[in-house]
């Protein structure tokens, strides 16, 4: 019999609502068991989309469940480190939204601290398995543009005023125009 994932998903903004939540449940071998949010319309959402799914308002209901085995992270950049390793330390398996951690040292601490707990852990990468990306990579592998140097792909998202309470917004308005060149938000 196929061992099922009990999942939970901390964050229920953008990366939560319109990328974690849809896929998992979706998937066969995953439930999508508990989800963390604060926000009363989130969770009236939830409840609506997935009515077997527990929204909750403390992730130490999450981290405390003996049966999640999965725990997304789908917080704020700055939350990251801190929340992924609580779940490791709390035994869960983590899958972590880009940008992986803030600081290279966090990042080389959760690597450290899975590997020691026997946990796996990943960065979500949602984008290498769009149909562009994969046409891109084909192409590319086939030869067919010679040796390339260079390839740069992303995916732009403009917005011309400044959402009101917008996480991403803010942090980058903190943020000196040296250390904007090392963001990418998308």
């Amino acid at each position: 019999m196929k061992k099922v994932l009990n999942t939970a998903i901390i964050g229920y903004g953008m990366a939560g609502s319109v990328f974690h939540c849809p896929i998992i449940s979706s998937l066969d071998g995953f439930q999508l068991n508990m989800i963390y949010t604060r926000n009363e319309d989130c969770i009236q959402r939830i409840k609506k989309l997935y009515p077997g799914t527990k929204p909750v308002s403390d992730v130490k209901e999450i981290l405390s469940d003996e049966t999640i085995d999965l725990v997304v992270i789908a917080s704020p950049n700055t939350y990251h480190f801190s929340l992924a390793k609580e779940a490791i330390l709390a035994g869960k398996h983590i899958v972590i939204d880009k940008p992986f951690t803030v600081h290279s040292t966090e990042a080389e601490e959760l690597i450290s601290l899975a590997q020691k707990h026997s946990r796996m852990m990943s960065v979500f990468q949602n984008r290498r398995w769009d149909s562009d990306f994969r046409t891109v990579k084909q192409v590319i592998g086939s030869g067919i543009l010679g040796n390339l140097v260079e390839c740069e792909i992303h995916m732009d998202r403009y917005r011309n005023v400044i959402k009101d309470r917008a996480w991403r917004a803010d942090f980058t308005l903190r943020q000196s125009k040296s250390d904007l060149k090392i963001w990418h938000v998308g």
